[in-house]
């Protein structure tokens, strides 16, 4: 890919369109520029703990594998997102996993070291990160107070009513479409419930048009009527 294609998928982030071409050879990411194939792990928990990563393309699923020796899903992250251990603190490491999901992921990688040195050169950009780091932080809070206090109808709608804020780039006026597929498995360990509630509620959604949901993609058509399920409890 052609280094000017390369820059523009980069600036697709909101963080790093703030970058000029001197910050970007900085962190060195034309240099690691990476594919993966669908199902492909990025990393495993320990692995690559000062580094992290923007996604181009592709989705990948953050996860962690429990007591049992279970995988279990934490986050979905879409195209122009960063991930990798966020906090930038020394010698945290985040027992956690990165895994392309069902198909081709492009990323570059980028070194926390020369990240913390471009935020000390640029105060803009650290008060931005912190912004973004801010909202990831309300996410998950959000998701906790869902765990903790909706029933399994509540805590469906609530993640699909999230969707458009967490991917704003797959908005289409009044509607959302994903398009990535997301199995009943994969929203029941998200939302902590079990396939069969997950699939008996969603089929409720698709008689009356409210999601739309396919193996290729998921899709919304009105998200202010499903704001409304969810406003009404």
């Amino acid at each position: 890919m052609p280094i000017d294609d390369q820059l523009l998928l980069i600036r697709s982030n909101g963080l790093f369109a703030m970058l000029s071409d001197e910050d970007i050879e900085s962190l060195q990411l034309i240099h690691h520029f990476k594919e993966t194939e669908p199902n492909d792990y990025i990393y495993f928990e320990h692995q690559y703990q000062q580094c992290l990563f923007f996604l181009k393309e592709g989705f990948v699923e953050i996860g962690y594998v429990d007591g049992a020796g279970n995988a279990q899903l934490k986050e979905l992250i879409g195209p122009g997102d960063v991930f990798g251990n966020l906090t930038l603190l020394p010698g945290s490491r985040p027992a956690e996993y990165a895994r392309a999901r069902q198909s081709r992921v492009s990323l570059c990688m980028f070194r926390q070291h020369d990240f913390r040195q471009l935020l000390a050169r640029r105060p803009d950009l650290a008060l931005h990160y912190n912004a973004q780091l801010g909202l990831k932080l309300t996410r998950f809070e959000g998701k906790l107070m869902n765990l903790l206090h909706r029933d399994v109808r509540q805590r469906l709608l609530h993640f699909l009513a999230d969707l458009p804020s967490q991917f704003p780039q797959f908005c289409q006026g009044a509607g959302f479409l994903l398009p990535h597929h997301l199995p009943h498995e994969d929203l029941a360990r998200l939302i902590g419930s079990s396939r069969q509630s997950v699939s008996e509620i969603l089929a409720v959604l698709k008689r009356s048009g409210v999601v739309l949901a396919s193996r290729q993609q998921l899709h919304i058509p009105d998200v202010s009527a499903l704001q409304k399920l969810l406003d009404v409890g």
